[in-house]
């Protein structure tokens, strides 16, 4: 079975303003509309090509909420994994500019900044997104409690069906 991240990440490795990956998203009509419904929102705006292009907008656009895999997909995608467990603590997100069908979105997944708090290790990741003329589209900025119980690898059966290795 191929096995996803294969290469663990630790602790003592992760440096602020290291790059973890980049990702590159032409986005689409039906990308805006799968990443509205999967939050069980139904504004036109997102998913009606003939509302939106009457809108203020113009066009359809991303919901504020965008994530593109934001998280887990970039590790798979460099090859490497958090060999340990994190627990979410806190995001702050913030929207600058509209995110519309046929932008070219580049997402920058990397290392915010590392703290530690009464023994307790914490990791900091920054998300950007930029559209295809280098404008900071929307910036999430997360923050995970760094556990260290260790955390199991993942493999795949040609089903697509995960199991634990």
């Amino acid at each position: 079975m191929p096995e996803v991240g294969i290469v663990d990440v630790t602790w003592e490795e992760l440096q602020p303003g290291m790059v973890i990956a980049e990702q590159h998203y032409l986005m689409t009509p039906e990308d805006i509309r799968n990443e509205a419904e999967a939050y069980e929102d139904y504004n036109p705006i997102y998913g009606d090509a003939e509302f939106a292009a009457k809108s203020d907008m113009g066009s359809m656009v991303t919901p504020f909420y965008l994530t593109l895999g934001e998280f887990v997909f970039p590790f798979r995608k460099a090859g490497k994994r958090i060999s340990i467990n994190t627990i979410y603590s806190k995001s702050v997100r913030e929207s600058f500019k509209p995110i519309l069908v046929g932008d070219l979105i580049t997402k920058k997944f990397s290392v915010y900044e590392k703290t530690e708090k009464r023994d307790k290790k914490f990791i900091t990741w920054l998300i950007e997104y930029t559209n295809q003329r280098g404008e900071l589209c929307q910036k999430h900025i997360r923050t995970s409690y760094w556990v260290g119980t260790a955390q199991p690898l993942l493999k795949f059966k040609p089903s697509g069906e995960v199991v634990e290795g």
